[in-house]
């Protein structure tokens, strides 16, 4: 049996094409098919998990408060799906594309439309019922109060 080439070695030329084993091309055809099946009979959540992508996010931490921010371009604030525990903040939502071309007219395509979520696991415990979130211009503020932990109070006994 032949050395399998790496696709390193391919690409940059450091191997003799006339060596490769025709076969070694079939057994990768081989793979790649049944690749390709197993992604076809894959379930919804890994189909979504594949075609989807990250908030990209910037997390601010006060002495109050945990700031997460996010661009949610081309969708609707009401869309986004937002789940709040007191460790967690879990974002959902879908940019859907409202373009009028056919895909083979496209030349570059950088924008990305589809499924975007990201959970976060926050640096400090947050007051749930506090927190609100705010959209302008494009940017989703989602502001976080801390649950101040030293914070004390004196309870009255009732009669």
């Amino acid at each position: 049996m032949k050395k399998r080439f790496s696709i390193f070695e391919r690409l940059t030329g450091s191997v003799n094409v006339d060596e490769f084993d025709d076969d070694i091309f079939e057994e990768e055809d081989d793979e790649m098919n049944q690749t390709l099946s197993e992604k076809k009979s894959s379930s919804l959540d890994e189909f979504v998990e594949e075609n989807s992508m990250d908030f990209l996010v910037d997390i601010v931490e006060t002495e109050c408060d945990i700031i997460i921010q996010t661009e949610i371009a081309g969708i609707s604030p009401d869309a986004v799906n937002i789940e709040i525990s007191r460790e967690q903040v879990t974002l959902e939502a879908e940019r859907r594309s409202r373009s009028n071309y056919a895909e083979s007219t496209y030349k570059h395509r950088e924008i990305f439309w589809g499924i975007l979520s990201r959970t976060i696991d926050l640096p400090a415990e947050i007051d749930v019922e506090e927190s609100k979130a705010d959209s302008e211009h494009g940017i989703l503020t989602i502001t976080l109060p801390k649950i101040d932990r030293l914070k004390k109070t004196k309870l009255r006994v009732g009669k």
